[in-house]
């Protein structure tokens, strides 16, 4: 039996269910919570009374920080909360609803240069958390949400489904000894438009480990787009440039950002003009991303047919807004090893393009352009090919030391595979200028 890795992968679950006049007076109730949330903010920051918006906290022009758990205890936003739940709620899902307004600010504040005119619009269409609200009841095929106030005579809101979309509900966790029947709590989304209440399920899925591992190497640099550790059977070079219907969308791409952000000066946008441009954008983005899978695909396709069996060393170099396609080739790779069944290997960046893979010296200066030239054994090889050795050095590492594999990518992974692979190659120890 040959070897293989296990991968921690999520699935989404989709139920169609029924929603109740009184459940939809539930849902409109929170609706005018987060509608009257969304004019305290923007008040706020209209008068800049909040200078900052971060991930967990805002903070005042004062100085003062609040989290996103200390938020409920603000005198006006405890008063808002009892208008509309009453004094007793439960601390997490309150939460969860306070922040995903806040989130909205902090995005819209991101994306644009110019102060806000009106609040946000809460508009009824979808009711989003992460706090554990959600449960599958297999036995009665009822789904389960919790009420944001604490509710004695009716905890949870009754769903009753009228379809599954996957048959994947088993999928689901279910560990619970006292309620068996029930899976665990957990966040997802409930879009009122179409009654579809999307939960996600985690599931491990097992990789066959091949002998050949192939490293990817992602660039900015048009001519040296992707490089590969082997050469790419239909053009014999390991490298591959930028064709040029993926680089003007990528130009178009950022024309509309600096329409959407204001900082094209020479055609500032109002809101109604803007939002059909972020339309534009978000369709350039799939246009964007399908160009690169069909690109991805056919290389991959042509090292199946030339070496049946093997695995994939990705790079996992980041940008904002994956400005040179880099976020669509790692995920146009990782879907095409889940399709056919091939090992990946998300391996992070540093030291990639430092070290020589002949040797294993690592140096800051070696790599002068397009050329990695080794001072400690002389090794001279094109820069970006070097890399994709290192990667594929780096993801037979990662194999052979009993790591798991992980669907979608994460920073404490990714930090774990650092910290394993400067201790296993010597990374820190082999560093000259």
């Amino acid at each position: 039996m040959s070897a293989t890795i296990v991968s921690d992968e999520s699935m989404a679950v989709k139920f169609k269910i029924e929603i109740t006049s009184q459940q939809e007076e539930y849902f409109k109730n929170c609706f005018s919570y987060m509608r009257e949330i969304s004019f305290w903010l923007h008040e706020k920051i209209k008068d800049r009374q909040i200078s900052k918006l971060s991930s967990f906290s805002l903070v005042f022009s004062n100085g003062d920080e609040v989290s996103d758990r200390q938020f409920k205890y603000l005198p006006e936003i405890k008063q808002i909360i009892e208008k509309y739940f009453g004094s007793e709620v439960y601390g997490a899902n309150i939460d969860a609803i306070n922040w995903s307004v806040v989130r909205m600010y902090k995005s819209y504040i991101g994306r644009n240069s110019k102060k806000m005119k009106n609040a946000i619009s809460i508009r009824p269409k979808s009711f989003a958390t992460k706090a554990n609200v959600f449960q599958f009841d297999k036995e009665n095929n009822v789904l389960l949400m919790q009420k944001v106030e604490k509710d004695k005579s009716e905890s949870h809101l009754s769903f009753n489904i009228t379809e599954c979309t996957y048959s994947n509900s088993n999928l689901l966790s279910f560990t619970r000894k006292r309620f068996p029947n029930k899976s665990n709590p957990q966040g997802g989304i409930l879009c009122l438009k179409n009654n579809q209440l999307v939960l996600l399920a985690k599931m491990e899925v097992e990789y066959p480990i091949a002998e050949k591992t192939i490293g990817i190497d992602i660039n900015k640099s048009n001519d040296n787009w992707l490089a590969w550790s082997e050469k790419i059977p239909s053009t014999g070079e390991k490298r591959l440039p930028k064709p040029t219907n993926v680089f003007e969308i990528e130009q178009n791409i950022k024309a509309l950002q600096k329409k959407i952000t204001g900082k094209d000066e020479s055609d500032i946008l109002n809101s109604r003009k803007r939002k059909g441009v972020r339309k534009k954008w978000t369709k350039a983005h799939n246009k964007h991303a399908m160009q690169v899978e069909l690109i991805v695909n056919k290389i991959l396709d042509e090292f199946k047919d030339v070496y049946g069996e093997f695995n994939v060393g990705i790079d996992t170099v980041a940008t904002t807004h994956g400005s040179f396609g880099n976020d669509k080739v790692i995920a146009a790779i990782a879907n095409w090893c889940k399709a056919n069944k091939r090992a990946y290997i998300y391996v992070p960046t540093p030291n990639t393009s430092r070290r020589c893979s002949e040797c294993g010296q690592v140096s800051r200066s070696a790599r002068q352009l397009n050329i990695y030239t080794c001072k400690t054994c002389s090794h001279v090889e094109q820069a970006d090919e070097n890399a994709a050795k290192n990667i594929e050095l780096f993801a037979d590492a990662i194999i052979g030391n009993g790591f798991r594999m992980i669907g979608t990518l994460k920073s404490s992974y990714k930090w774990s595979l650092m910290r394993f692979l400067n201790d296993f190659f010597k990374l820190k120890d082999n560093v000259t200028a």
